[in-house]
């Protein structure tokens, strides 16, 4: 599948939102070829306003699911966003979520967040840090 079907297909999805497109195409496609998944759900959550992908490996002969959040290099990081997207998300069977780092040279770096990821400031802004 081209960069370009996906591109349309997360539209069809109800993603309104062309950088997140791209960034969750291009995502995609490293979850499979690099990352070598077995399988790539793509979901848009309208409420959120983002693309997640639910991918499937095999780890020691049984199927492991984690969830997949695509965002870009720039800008910064909104820590409160992500806690809610892993308050929705996350379930019993799912405590983290990885994140998917993705720059403008197509480099996509993938961190674990666990449940409960918390800033490391105090307060409502990183002028509070302690």
């Amino acid at each position: 599948m081209s960069t370009l079907e996906l591109v349309r297909d997360f539209q069809i999805l109800g993603c309104k939102d062309e950088v997140k497109r791209g960034i969750a195409a291009r995502v995609y496609v490293d979850l499979i070829d690099v990352v070598k998944l077995v399988k790539v759900n793509p979901i848009y959550d309208a409420d959120l306003k983002e693309i997640y992908f639910i991918g499937t490996e095999i780890v020691d002969d049984a199927q492991r699911n984690d969830i997949y959040l695509p965002t870009s290099s720039y800008g910064d990081l909104d820590f409160l966003q992500l806690d809610e997207i892993q308050n929705k998300l996350c379930n019993d069977d799912a405590k983290s979520i990885i994140l998917c780092i993705c720059d403008a040279s197509s480099t996509i770096v993938y961190y674990r967040l666990t449940k409960g990821f918390q800033p490391m400031w105090k307060g409502n802004s990183k002028d509070d840090l302690g």
